[in-house]
């Protein structure tokens, strides 16, 4: 037996539940603030000094928990004075040109969001020039067989030397071209040899706080230029008659830098030598050589500008 009543109650019960959730869609939960962070430290802050400015560079701390820096503010303090910005720099660098070789100097590097939050501020020590440090004294320059080899006198216990390249003599990059400064007075490396570059050398003490480096004034500037890679005349030269051609083939040049040979002909004991082929090998088949004579041959190798003197000749009668 149904009772009227009962199911009545359980209709107006469904429907009140359908009505509260219909009116509860559409509203939102109360807005959460959320705390902004500053940018994360800076980390490895070094500081190299040199008479004629100061570069201050850093890194900055990537982590999951602080966003990294849109752009850094530089404070600059002279002496004992105040702290003052001198300047806004987006690359982690800052290089100032502004420098009196009298005063010391110690900058404070702070790292800005975007939203123009500041991080913690990485400060360096005091630095300033060093008169114990002269520049490095008859400076080298020796074309190798691997590269260019740079050679300077010592005269003074240091940390080391660092070695600077450029195309323009008068301004040099703010990098040296070693990572680390060079313990030995001597240098080595393969430049692109179809530029003239310009090397200074500077000697460097690292103090005893961390990643401050100290550099002298530079020394005298040597050149090296494509013309002076001029490599020596290959050896082992040799030829023989092959069927319808002779062929020449001579020993590899030592100078990794060499960009091929060229091969000479001469007919008859007194003739002119002429060109005949430029191969980047180590052999050179003379496919059409004149019968019944004397045949001279010599070989030159080809540098970045210049060809190498002649090899000794070797004579074949085809």
């Amino acid at each position: 037996m149904s009772v009227p009543g009962g199911r009545a109650l359980a209709v107006l019960l469904s429907l009140t539940l359908v009505l509260t959730l219909l009116s509860a869609c559409g509203k939102k939960a109360p807005p959460r603030w959320v705390k902004k962070k500053p940018p994360a430290a800076l980390v490895g802050v070094q500081v190299h000094y040199r008479p004629d400015r100061i570069v201050v560079e850093w890194k900055p701390a990537k982590g999951k928990v602080s966003p990294e820096a849109e752009e850094h503010v530089v404070y600059r303090s002279v002496g004992e004075g105040e702290y003052e910005e001198v300047a806004v720099v987006d690359a982690p660098r800052y290089i100032d040109r502004d420098v009196d070789p009298n005063l010391s100097y110690r900058y404070q590097i702070v790292p800005r969001g975007e939203d123009g939050l500041e991080g913690k501020a990485a400060v360096t020590e005091s630095v300033g020039a060093d008169d114990s440090l002269p520049a490095p004294a008859n400076v080298t320059v020796e074309i190798a067989p691997d590269g260019v080899v740079l050679a300077w006198e010592t005269g003074i216990d240091v940390s080391g030397y660092n070695v600077y390249r450029s195309v323009n003599m008068d301004s040099f990059p703010p990098a040296p071209r070693n990572k680390k400064p060079i313990t030995d007075a001597m240098f080595a490396e393969l430049p692109d040899m179809d530029k003239t570059y310009y090397y200074t050398v500077r000697a460097a003490m690292l103090s005893t706080e961390e990643g401050l480096f100290v550099e002298g004034p530079r020394s005298p500037v040597v050149a090296v230029a494509p013309e002076d890679f001029v490599p020596d005349a290959p050896g082992g030269l040799d030829a023989a008659v092959a069927g319808e051609k002779v062929v020449v083939f001579w020993n590899e040049s030592p100078e990794i830098w060499v960009r091929g040979y060229k091969v000479y002909r001469a007919v008859g004991e007194s003739g002119e030598f002429k060109e005949i082929g430029s191969p980047m090998g180590l052999a050179f088949p003379d496919r059409e050589p004149p019968k019944g004579v004397v045949l001279r041959y010599r070989v030159t190798a080809v540098g970045p500008a210049l060809e190498s003197p002649p090899s000794e000749t070797v004579s074949v009668v085809y």
